[in-house]
């Protein structure tokens, strides 16, 4: 037998030296896979920091001037009286005088360019520990801290004094003027409700009186205090005396009922039941509005979620106000809602009118693009009354076009029909549902029906009313057309 020896030392010390060698590669490897996952996750870290800052600037910022907006606001007067509730501070309300005018006639883009500057001038008159904000339209609203009444009102003088200074913008000449209310703390009150209705009536008696700047007094106030008193009960009113009221909305080719339009109402313990024109003006100046439209919402969907169960084949409209509808929020918190009570999107109609989206048009288009991708229906409320008209329909995702009750009460006269049949024609041609409200003639309705009209709501049909009453009224609704298709049938 043939053996042959082979020395294994050389050998073992090839592999020794590949291995090291593999080591040394798996190892350089390693560190650089290393390095670029966390470059990967560094940036990746970096963005969604950034993204989360700008998340939080938006919520809190307005977004046309970066100045806090009405929430930040808030927060800084809520912090400021809880940490220092003995030192004094003022609430400044500003409003523009003529500032309408300008935007009416120059258009939005000169309105938007004379509120940043505005906001910047704001700014730089104030002290590095006083507030500007926007509270949204043209109203600013500021926070004067460590002031007494006569510093407080040297400031607001010096304030009107830069508002009013000619503005130059895009080579024009652009003048307003401000009316200036201020509420002191602690002795016009102790909390932010309290001190911006204060401000607010003593800037609405700057107004009238034509002062410029005015600090609060009681003796101003006899017309408001039951607003007041009613403003200070509203805040808990939300959670339990708020009702929803329904109005049928009709389909005019069917004659079926298509839709309801929800209208809150204050069911007041004291003063019985109190219309909105009397408290959402209340909602919108103390900052309540966000917990008004969440409370109606609900009251809504849920409404209409047992409608659908009984097999009523509905959507629901809910108006939104232009507090509302510049909350960076609103859209989350309608897809929770309607996740909730498991409603389709396409269910919900958010009713705006045009003068909510002429404050911030810009900010109004991102929040009713992120609703129309939600699969959510958007309504232009009380079409015609505005000058904006055509601008708004040409701009945002809208689904639906509601006809103004004047214009439908002046039928019978060639110019009022005239007005009625060119929204019907346009809003057909930009592939609208269109809708008329205020029918309370049969006459109207057939009329509106020969005109290609889609739907139509009003006291001709059913007043609005509680849901229960509702129910009952579906039901005796359809027991008396279903013989007679065009009978109108009003409330009990």
């Amino acid at each position: 037998m043939l053996r042959t020896s082979v020395p294994y030392d050389p050998v073992a010390k090839v592999i020794d030296a590949e291995a090291r060698q593999l080591y040394f590669v798996l190892l350089a490897a390693l560190v650089l896979l290393y390095a670029v996952l966390f470059r990967i996750v560094a940036n990746a870290s970096a963005t969604l920091r950034r993204q989360a800052d700008e998340n939080e600037h938006q919520a809190h910022h307005d977004a046309l001037t970066g100045l806090p907006n009405r929430t930040l606001f808030t927060e800084q007067v809520n912090d400021r009286l809880r940490r220092s509730s003995d030192r004094p501070l003022a609430v400044v309300v500003i409003d523009l005088d003529r500032f309408k005018e300008i935007n009416d006639t120059l258009g939005h883009h000169h309105g938007d360019l004379l509120l940043i500057e505005i906001g910047q001038r704001l700014r730089a008159t104030l002290r590095s520990t006083d507030t500007v904000a926007r509270l949204g339209g043209d109203e600013f609203a500021l926070l004067l801290n460590g002031v007494d009444g006569r510093a407080a009102m040297a400031m607001a003088d010096k304030i009107a004094a830069a508002v009013e200074t000619p503005f130059e913008t895009e080579g024009l000449r652009l003048e307003v003027g401000a009316s200036v209310g201020i509420a002191m703390s602690p002795d016009h009150g102790d909390d932010i409700v309290t001190l911006l209705q204060r401000a607010d009536i003593a800037m609405y008696e700057s107004k009238r009186s034509g002062a410029g700047c005015m600090l609060y007094d009681p003796t101003n106030d006899h017309t408001n205090r039951q607003q007041l008193a009613l403003a200070g009960e509203l805040r808990k009113a939300v959670s339990n005396e708020l009702v929803v009221y329904y109005q049928p909305k009709i389909n005019l080719g069917s004659d079926q009922v298509s839709g309801m339009e929800a209208l809150v109402r204050w069911q007041h313990p004291e003063h019985g039941l109190i219309p909105p024109d009397e408290f959402i003006p209340l909602a919108e100046r103390s900052g309540m509005m966000k917990d008004l439209t969440r409370v109606v919402l609900q009251q809504s969907l849920a409404q209409l979620r047992t409608w659908l169960d009984d097999g009523h084949d509905l959507h629901v409209a809910v108006n939104v106000s232009a507090r509302g509808l510049h909350d960076a929020e609103l859209a989350d918190m309608i897809g929770r809602t309607l996740t909730r009570y498991e409603i389709p999107p396409e269910r919900l109609v958010l009713e705006i009118t045009e003068t909510t989206i002429a404050d911030d048009p810009e900010a109004a288009r991102k929040v009713l693009q992120q609703l129309r991708g939600r699969g959510v229906r958007i309504s232009i409320d009380d079409f015609g009354t505005d000058y904006s008209s055509l601008a708004v329909l040409r701009s945002l995702p809208v689904n639906e076009l509601k006809i103004d009750r004047q214009f439908v009460s002046d039928l019978d006269y060639p110019e009022g029909a005239a007005i009625v049949e060119y929204s019907v024609q346009l809003g057909h041609m930009l592939g609208l549902t269109v809708v008329a409200e205020g029918v309370e003639a049969a006459e109207d309705a057939t009329r509106l029906s020969s005109l290609g009209c889609n739907m139509a709501q009003g006291y001709w049909y059913a007043r609005p009313m509680e849901a229960e009453v509702m129910d009952t009224w579906l039901t005796d609704r359809a027991q008396s057309t279903s013989g007679n298709p065009q009978v109108g049938l009003n409330s009990p």
